[in-house]
């Protein structure tokens, strides 16, 4: 039995490593199509084509199209800044992260537009973003702790909202901003909130 279970081992750790594979190969088809295309032409059929599987792999891997987008939605905003896009380690390290994201989005434009501002998309995007604002909310406890609890909110809020895709879009399209001046401009505005959150635990409160 010991030597069917030395042998099971290393035969479960391919397994992992081809499903993370094809997994990886599945978000790739799905960043290829939206591209050249809109969300619409993301199917499960397409995704197969184009990932080079047959629609049974796509299947095994994520049961639903809506299952499909929300883990290409998850990977993309990691592929753009990281494990820490969803977990920021301190308030002060957020806008870090931000500028990766800005970057990334800058080279794949194509798929921030067909994805992350089309209905269905903000649909797939909004369990990540409440998560987000939560993980913010707890830094905010940890690192504000004299602030209110409305306060923290709204702290927790107002960050999270300046990172969102849309004022991504703005900067670029209204304000013809690149990506290195809209992290600067945001890591400002960042700045500013962080030290009047800071500055108020200094300040007496009225007797």
């Amino acid at each position: 039995m010991d030597n069917a279970a030395s042998r099971s081992g290393p035969r479960n750790s391919l397994r992992l490593r081809q499903k993370a594979l094809t997994s990886e190969l599945i978000m790739m088809a799905v960043r290829s199509i939206l591209e050249k295309g809109e969300l619409a032409d993301v199917t499960i059929a397409s995704v197969a084509k184009t990932a080079d599987v047959t629609e049974r792999t796509v299947y095994r891997h994520y049961t639903t199209r809506d299952q499909l987008l929300s883990a290409f939605l998850r990977w993309h905003l990691e592929r753009s800044g990281g494990a820490e896009v969803q977990a920021p380690r301190s308030l002060d390290t957020f806008m870090t992260v931000a500028r990766r994201v800005y970057q990334s989005w800058q080279d794949d434009e194509g798929v921030v537009r067909a994805l992350y501002l089309s209905p269905k998309g903000r649909q797939a995007r909004r369990a990540p973003t409440v998560e987000r604002i939560a993980r913010t909310r707890v830094l905010a406890d940890n690192e504000l702790p004299h602030l209110s609890e409305t306060q923290k909110t709204g702290l927790a809020v107002a960050i999270t909202a300046l990172a969102l895709s849309e004022n991504y879009i703005l900067m670029r399209d209204f304000l013809e901003m690149d990506a290195e001046a809209m992290g600067e401009t945001m890591s400002a505005a960042v700045d500013m909130m962080l030290a009047g959150a800071r500055a108020m635990a200094e300040t007496p409160k009225d007797e």
